[in-house]
C-alpha cells in the first residue's frame, strides 16, 4: 500500500457520491428504456411514451419506495393486458 493516501475534503467526497448516485440512476433509466422499447415493439398498443416518462420521473423523484401488493398486481395486469 502506498505511503500516502488521497485526502478528500468533505465537498469533494460529496461530489463523488452525487456523481455515483446520478450515474446509477442513469444506468437504471437506460435499462428501463431498453425494456420499454422491447415491450413496445412486442405490444405497441399497450404502452405509450407517457408511461415511460412516468417511470423515469419516479427514479429522479421517488415518492414511495415500496409498492403495495394490490398496486403491484394492477401494474402487472396493465403490463400484460389482463
Amino acid at each position: 500500500m502506498p505511503d500516502q493516501f488521497w485526502e478528500l475534503t468533505p465537498a469533494e467526497l460529496n461530489l463523488i457520491i452525487e456523481f455515483y448516485i446520478e450515474n446509477k440512476k442513469n444506468e437504471k433509466k437506460s435499462g428501463i428504456v431498453t425494456a420499454f422499447y422491447s415491450a413496445y415493439f412486442a405490444k405497441h398498443e399497450k404502452l405509450s411514451s407517457a408511461d415511460l416518462q412516468k417511470v423515469l420521473d419516479s427514479i429522479d423523484n421517488p415518492q414511495n419506495e415500496e409498492m403495495s401488493d394490490e398496486a403491484m398486481l394492477e401494474a402487472v395486469k396493465r403490463f400484460v393486458g389482463g
